[in-house]
């Protein structure tokens, strides 16, 4: 009967997780536009700041190991040609990619969680 409940909690996990990465995903996407519409204010960059406390710890642990990689220069430089905003595209990579692993995780503890709630109910109900 176990094997039969783990599936279920696996299930609810992963989507529960996703749905949380996908949230994240757009609220980087938007807070990117904001900052990248406020061009010409220089502390606009400083909403990211936001993010630093929704997705505590791991900026802070991220930005210390993945901020000044080879990747994330090149990532900066471009952003300067291509969008004219380099901070603001390396924050958005790192604060999607890394606040988002944050969130799916999360997501997934919540969901199995939830799972296991509903399934241990069911039973004691049945």
């Amino acid at each position: 009967m176990k094997s039969q409940t783990r599936h279920p909690i696996v299930k609810a996990a992963v989507v529960f997780g996703i749905i949380l990465f996908a949230i994240h995903s757009f609220l980087t996407l938007c807070m990117f536009l904001y900052v990248y519409s406020q061009r010409g204010i220089a502390q606009a960059e400083l909403a990211w700041a936001a993010f630093f406390l929704l997705d505590f710890p791991t900026p802070e642990l991220t930005f210390q190991w993945l901020g000044s990689t080879p990747p994330m220069r090149a990532l900066f430089d471009w952003g300067y040609d291509l969008v004219g905003s380099g901070p603001n595209l390396r924050m958005f990579a790192m604060v999607a990619l890394t606040g988002g692993f944050h969130w799916f995780l999360i997501g997934c503890a919540l969901g199995a969680c939830f799972s296991w709630v509903r399934a241990r109910l069911s039973s004691h109900l049945a």
